[in-house]
């Protein structure tokens, strides 16, 4: 509330706002663009990954608000944070499958870190980055992993899988297209979560790159 009063906002419309918990897209608008700068490469640097996932969804919504665009209270918001969880309750697409994934999983810890290190570097204190959660809940017995442990266990179950791959491959053009697509999902992850190990990529060229077959 102090913050936004800092700015110049009636005391009413801050309190009001610093309540806020709901936080989405421009009400005419779907998704962050995130998936258009990972698809084209068109950044040089991770945070502005995070700028751009703070600007599309710094929206309020409640009872008040409608899309209200306030992206001081959502960085307020994303300071406190100190989990982000996915619950995953279908077997069809995991983590690797769909852009989606890290486009706001992802894309929600890297705005926290984004916060994070600016104020960090104004008080010259050292944070720490948020816990990335996957609950599975496709299963009587719900399963809760980190998210690298989410993407090893996708990634030798799937984009590692020989069976798995030569499934995609005698589809033909469509499980192709589904091949490159996961590995630019993986891309993803690592410019948002910093969440592929270095081995991923490695056994990946070996499969994708040099295998002829």
């Amino acid at each position: 509330q102090k913050v936004l009063e800092k700015e110049g906002m009636p005391k009413d419309q801050a309190e009001s706002l610093s309540r806020a918990r709901i936080f989405g897209p421009g009400a005419s608008e779907y998704g962050t663009n995130v998936t258009d700068l990972i698809e084209t490469s068109e950044w040089e640097k991770e945070d502005q990954i995070g700028d751009l996932h703070i600007n599309k969804m710094a929206h309020v919504y409640g009872d008040v608000y409608h899309a209200y665009a306030s992206e001081t209270t959502f960085r307020e918001v994303l300071d406190t944070v100190d989990v982000v969880s996915q619950v995953r309750n279908s077997e069809e697409y995991g983590v690797a499958d769909l852009d989606h994934y890290y486009e706001f999983l992802g894309g929600l810890s890297k705005s926290v870190e984004v916060v994070r290190k600016s104020r960090s570097a104004s008080k010259s204190e050292k944070r720490a980055l948020p816990v990335i959660l996957v609950a599975d809940s496709t299963r009587d017995k719900i399963k809760t992993m980190d998210i690298k442990k989410t993407i090893d266990y996708e990634v030798r179950t799937k984009i590692l899988n020989p069976e798995w791959m030569k499934g995609q491959m005698a589809s033909g053009y469509p499980g192709v297209k589904n091949l490159g697509k996961r590995v630019e999902n993986l891309l993803g992850w690592q410019a948002t979560a910093g969440s592929v190990d270095n081995w991923v990529w490695s056994d990946v060229a070996e499969k994708y790159m040099f295998d002829d077959a």
